[in-house]
């Protein structure tokens, strides 16, 4: 089934709102653990064709019908982001298995959730179906297990990838878009670099800005949180010239400038960033996002992979198990 397809997206211009939800940080990105992701059949009179003789009406002139089109309305309730790093074959702190990463997917497709863009968040209406609450997938670093070719070919990400079971369930359950924002590095994904990354943007999936070198910003000087920034910008317009990467999330959710860096230039390459993520929090309660410097997200990881017991309520297993049956959730109703 093909995926959808959707418009590229354009740069916003503007600056930023100032952040009014300032989420926990936790250390991510593959560092240490910190120490505080049948119709029926129609039936047909048998009737008999005039005669010849007969004459035959004409047909009506047709009046058109006008369908008003359709008018969406949505709450201002909370919108989980969900941040996965490896994929492979165990269940880590760092690690999420190939069959969990798919039980995740069914998961949240049986609790009425539907994938969004991260961008999306600063629209109005957030573009999922009627009835159903958007979650938005992130994948940081850009890791080989991100996105490997199926055997024998490269047109079609492998199961053995996050790409290939996203696309996998994309493909088995339609109304399930292909969705997610993957944030990288130099050199993402191991091999091939530039043809996945451009399978991912032609197919619906958003690229971001993870620095250059995956450097923490917060040990840099203004001048070098540009150079990062701004090198893995030039090398995404050189490999995707007609898309706009306008999502950023911080290395080891080391946060400084961010006024600086979310409008910012370097060596003549210039970007405005929609979103900067942080990589722990709480679900995001606002639409359009009010937060951008600050976007909280949602670690995927096994409770007991994190030392420190307080800080287990911020992976998805816990919010999940208290938070959501109780959560005031954004959704999209048809209007009146």
């Amino acid at each position: 089934m093909p995926s959808r397809q959707r418009p590229r997206r354009t740069e916003r211009t503007g600056r930023l709102l100032p952040a009014l939800l300032v989420a926990s940080v936790l250390t991510a990105c593959g560092a240490r653990p910190p120490a505080p992701p049948a119709p029926q059949a129609s039936v047909t009179s048998a009737v008999a064709p005039p005669a010849p003789s007969q004459a035959i009406p004409a047909a009506p002139t047709p009046v058109p019908v006008v369908t008003p089109p359709v008018r969406l309305v949505a709450n201002n309730g909370a919108v989980p982001i969900l941040e996965y790093h490896r994929v492979g074959s165990t269940d880590g702190r760092w690690e999420r298995s190939y069959a969990s990463l798919a039980a995740d997917l069914q998961d949240l497709y049986t609790h009425g959730f539907r994938p969004a863009d991260l961008s999306a968040l600063a629209d109005a209406v957030v573009p999922v179906p009627p009835g159903t609450h958007p979650v938005v997938l992130t994948f940081d670093d850009g890791d080989p297990s991100h996105f490997t070719w199926a055997a024998g070919g490269t047109t079609t990400p492998g199961l053995d990838s996050a790409a290939g079971i996203l696309w996998h369930f994309h493909q088995t359950h339609p109304d399930w878009a292909f969705a997610a924002t993957f944030f990288v590095n130099k050199h993402p994904f191991g091999t091939d670099s530039a043809a996945k990354l451009r399978w991912l943007v032609a197919h619906g999936a958003e690229v971001g800005n993870h620095t250059y070198d995956h450097a923490d910003l917060s040990t840099l000087s203004l001048a070098d949180e540009l150079a990062e920034i701004g090198k893995e910008q030039a090398y995404l317009a050189q490999v995707l010239p007609q898309y706009a990467v306008v999502d950023f999330a911080y290395p080891y959710g080391a946060v400084k400038n961010w006024q600086a860096i979310a409008d910012g230039a370097y060596a003549g390459v210039t970007w405005h960033f929609k979103f900067l993520t942080l990589v722990a929090g709480s679900p995001l309660a606002a639409i359009p996002a009010t937060t951008p410097a600050n976007v909280p997200r949602i670690q995927v990881a096994p409770p007991a992979t994190i030392d420190n017991p307080n800080w287990r309520q911020l992976v998805w297993a816990s919010w999940e198990q208290r938070w959501l049956p109780t959560a005031k959730l954004y959704s999209v109703q048809t209007a009146p």
